[in-house]
């Protein structure tokens, strides 16, 4: 299964691209409502628990950088197994364009209800990226990596 959403944030490139790969930021500043991060320890990877109603969806997760910025998140362990979520930066007129793209394998039982599993997934990474640009917009993310 892939998804796809794009989001313009009214903020410099560099500065959106840093708060995406600052875990530590997200976990401190409780960036998204339903999920908290923990990082590891000298190490690129995080737990990540999501809140979806009454479940909790805990996964262990490994970050990286592409060489064009791009930034990947790989589900190591967890619901989630196998999971990439890569968020795409491009300079826009006013800011910047981020385009979270995931790829979820799904079992073959599971695919059956593909289409619901993507749209919820597309609403989830839709309200992601609405908190990171408030969190950006508001300057909250400037004014802590100043400090």
């Amino acid at each position: 299964m892939e998804v796809r959403v794009t989001c313009r944030i009214d903020r410099p490139l560099d500065e959106v691209r840093a708060q995406f790969a600052d875990i530590r930021h997200h976990a401190e500043a409780q960036v998204h409502r339903n999920v908290r991060f923990e990082p590891i320890t000298g190490s690129q990877r995080f737990r990540q628990v999501t809140r979806k109603g009454p479940l909790r969806l805990r996964q262990e997760i490994q970050l990286g950088v592409d060489d064009d910025g791009t930034i990947v998140q790989r589900v190591v362990a967890g619901a989630l197994h196998g999971s990439t979520l890569r968020y795409v930066f491009a300079r826009a007129e006013l800011g910047t364009v981020v385009t979270a793209e995931a790829q979820v394998p799904l079992p073959r039982v599971a695919r059956v209800a593909g289409p619901l599993l993507c749209r919820s997934l597309g609403r989830a990474l839709t309200t992601a990226l609405d908190e990171d640009r408030l969190d950006l917009e508001s300057g909250r993310y400037a004014d802590r990596s100043r400090c």
